[in-house]
């Protein structure tokens, strides 16, 4: 007769105190293998991003439009001082321009001035035209000083972009939705992960210490003893 193989009190974390062998040569799907790669394969999808928003690109260029009337009004008033007027331009709240392109701005003549802000519009328009992730501004900003004319003097191009700049901002949302299906799409492709031991196989050696795919190894085995079996051991 066959003998029944002996079970094992022991818990994951456990240290074995013996090399356990497989009584019977097996083939099993394993469930924290599967779901390990399932995890896996979740986390291996990449954040899925909406089309550029024309709206945003609307809005803020809009938004542009209003500093730039803020700014002709504050160069074109007769009562301030220089002095005041750079004040004026260092206080703007959508750009924050630095003392030394705050006294550029004024200096420039009505001519130069309308270029530039002519020339803003235009390359904010054009950056706003790709899709500009949230973790892609930056990458979309330093592309401004490339859509710039080359036309256009060094000094007001320098202007065009610190005008420009702030009014990047992403275009291209995360779509959580999207993102959601294309993780749950990657978890159903995966194949369930099987383990095989032939008869007499080491399942696990002496010192060693009880992982989660030992311990479902030991269970597809029946070689753990069922916690309603154990019994406590009698008190010293």
């Amino acid at each position: 007769l066959a003998l029944r193989p002996s079970l094992y009190q022991l818990s994951v974390g456990d240290v074995s105190q013996q090399d356990i062998q497989a009584p019977i040569s097996i083939t099993y799907v394993s469930s924290f293998l599967t779901e390990q790669a399932k995890t896996e394969a979740a986390n291996a999808v990449l954040p899925v991003y909406l089309q550029a928003d024309p709206a945003i690109a609307r809005k803020r260029i809009e938004q542009l439009r209003v500093a730039l009337i803020f700014i002709n009004i504050i160069r074109d008033d007769e009562y301030a001082t220089g002095e005041n007027k750079q004040q004026d331009l260092l206080e703007l709240k959508e750009i924050r321009l630095s003392p030394e392109f705050a006294s550029e701005i004024l200096a420039l003549s009505a001519a130069r001035w309308e270029t530039v802000q002519q020339e803003s519009l235009r390359v904010l328009e054009q950056v706003m035209r790709s899709s500009i992730r949230e973790d892609r501004v930056e990458d979309a900003r330093r592309q401004i000083p490339t859509l710039i004319s080359f036309s256009l003097p060094e000094d007001q191009a320098l202007v065009v972009e610190q005008i420009v700049t702030p009014f990047v901002v992403p275009n291209s949302l995360l779509s959580s939705e999207m993102t959601a299906a294309a993780k749950q799409t990657a978890v159903e492709s995966v194949i369930p992960v099987k383990r095989s031991y032939s008869a007499g196989e080491i399942i696990i050696r002496r010192g060693q210490i009880i992982n989660d795919v030992t311990w479902e190894a030991l269970q597809q085995f029946g070689l753990i003893q069922p916690a309603s079996q154990k019994r406590d051991l009698p008190a010293a």
